[in-house]
């Protein structure tokens, strides 16, 4: 069975010159990534190729609910609610080996975490924020600050990564 998504899918936000260049520049740091990772699914449900099954499809249904969310709260500048659907899209991502979305949604997280107003920020937020300086010290020398534009560019990256994950689920389960 094919999964089907519910809607249409959520647009990024219109990009701009800047974010164009960002989105360009992070694509290309998981693009070494395979999109899903087949073996580690596999070693993940015990080679019980219906539970993948199944979970790839709730991955296809859920993200077809919760990426029109990711964009709205984005918009919004609701960094609570962006590192919040990024953190669910990671755990979700890293459950069915999607090794792309996993990377993009994670950096998401880690850039929401540090836009968040300091009253807003949970010991959830403030332990990303740690964990994000302390296991890319290297990094963040380089890195961009965290910034509205990054944080649009990280989302395209995500929606990109999304578009391939779901597109290689879809092409998997149609094969079967």
């Amino acid at each position: 069975m094919v999964p089907q998504t519910a809607g249409p899918a959520a647009a990024p936000p219109a990009p701009s010159e800047e974010v164009d260049a960002l989105a360009r520049e992070l694509y290309e740091s998981v693009q070494a990534k395979v999109v899903i990772d087949v073996e580690r699914m596999s070693n993940i449900f015990s080679g019980i190729r219906s539970l993948s099954d199944k979970a790839q499809h709730t991955f296809v249904r859920t993200t077809a609910t919760n990426r029109p969310k990711l964009a709205d709260a984005l918009a919004r500048r609701d960094w609570t609610e962006v590192h919040s659907l990024a953190h669910r899209l990671k755990g979700a991502s890293g459950y069915i080996a999607g090794e792309r979305v996993n990377a993009a949604a994670h950096a998401l997280q880690k850039c929401a975490a540090r836009l968040m107003p300091a009253d807003a920020k949970s010991s959830v937020a403030e332990a990303a924020i740690e964990f994000a300086t302390s296991d890319e010290l290297v990094e963040a020398h380089s890195g961009p600050e965290p910034s509205e534009a990054l944080a649009t560019a990280q989302l395209n990256v995500l929606f990109r990564c999304l578009d391939e994950l779901v597109g290689e689920i879809t092409a998997r389960m149609a094969g079967t």
